[in-house]
């Protein structure tokens, strides 16, 4: 059997002249259309996979700054409420009045103030004084909570506890169904915020990867001696973190999700934890920003690693749609 590349060349010798010609003039044009035509794909299918990245990271950015913004103002919020004497005296205090718990609802203004009095001094007038002071400041703490309990959207409960726990004072918001006294995990919160050193940390509940109940948590220091005495906790209402999406994701962005430096999942415009953000993924997100092929679900994601909170804002696009 004759090789197929000796018969072309018999069959090419025995074409007229013209014939071949025609040939050559057709493989001179036919090889640069698809050499062309395939870098031209190329080239394309680069343009479009930058164009993506750089949209989406565009949406990145514009929601870590609307993060930011959102954390800043909470950081601001609980750093004032560390300058209020009268809390910051109430936790210190801790060891002159006994079991002192005020469960502020909006039935009552001033809490539980059934123990006011049970200190006894031999000086009659001083232990009057003394109930008065406690009374006031019992009073000015509620009235305090209630004012970014009623007026801030984003809080649904603010909790104070002294270390020794024998103090503890929290206000409810009207739009909270749980009171922030029963989601409290006093030795875990207490934990995460010593790593925070005084500054703010980020404490979640979670069902599984998913997290439930989302808290500003610190310590309250001694002004004297910064000795611990006492430990805050806000809690945040989700739909505030959900926010900061509203308006930018389109329908080729699957989905976006903000993710905890744990790898926690925060928030998902579909309120589920996206399938391609698996941990083995998660961790290797190294860099500040970036996009990477996820190939085991065939999708595009780019990610922004906030800096002060090392929360990640993370998007997928499906590769195969």
């Amino acid at each position: 059997m004759k090789n197929p590349f000796v018969r072309l060349r018999q069959i090419y010798k025995d074409l007229p002249i013209k014939h071949k010609m025609l040939l050559i003039s057709y493989f001179q044009i036919l090889i640069p259309v698809i050499i062309i035509g395939f870098s031209s794909c190329m080239i394309s299918e680069r343009i479009i996979q930058k164009k993506s990245v750089d949209y989406s990271l565009y949406i990145m950015r514009t929601i870590e700054l609307r993060l930011t913004d959102c954390i800043n103002s909470l950081t601001s919020m609980s750093q004032d409420l560390l300058y209020y004497n009268d809390i910051y005296e109430r936790l210190k205090d801790d060891g002159k009045y006994e079991n002192d718990v005020s469960d502020v609802s909006d039935a009552g203004d001033v809490g539980d103030v059934s123990n006011v009095g049970e200190e006894k001094d031999e000086n009659e007038d001083n232990g009057s004084s003394s109930s008065f002071d406690k009374y006031e400041r019992i009073t000015s703490t509620i009235n305090t909570m209630k004012k970014y309990t009623n007026s801030r959207n984003e809080i649904l409960g603010i909790y104070f506890e002294s270390m020794d726990r024998k103090v503890k004072f929290f206000k409810d918001s009207s739009r909270s169904k749980e009171s922030i006294e029963s989601l409290i995990r006093f030795d875990e919160m207490t934990a995460k915020a010593r790593q925070g050193q005084g500054k703010v940390k980020w404490f979640f509940t979670k069902n599984t990867t998913k997290a439930e109940n989302i808290f500003l948590v610190r310590i309250i220091y001694d002004r004297d001696n910064f000795k611990e005495i006492g430990l805050m906790a806000i809690r945040i209402n989700r739909s505030y973190f959900e926010s900061v999406y509203s308006g930018l994701v389109n329908n080729d962005m699957k989905d976006i999700a903000v993710i905890s430096e744990e790898n926690e999942f925060i928030v998902s415009r579909k309120n589920e934890f996206p399938y391609v953000f698996d941990k083995e993924f998660l961790n290797n997100i190294k860099t500040k920003e970036g996009a990477l092929i996820n190939q085991k679900h065939d999708s595009l994601v780019t990610y922004v690693k906030m800096k002060d909170t090392d929360w990640k804002i993370i998007s997928y696009i499906p590769l195969n749609i």
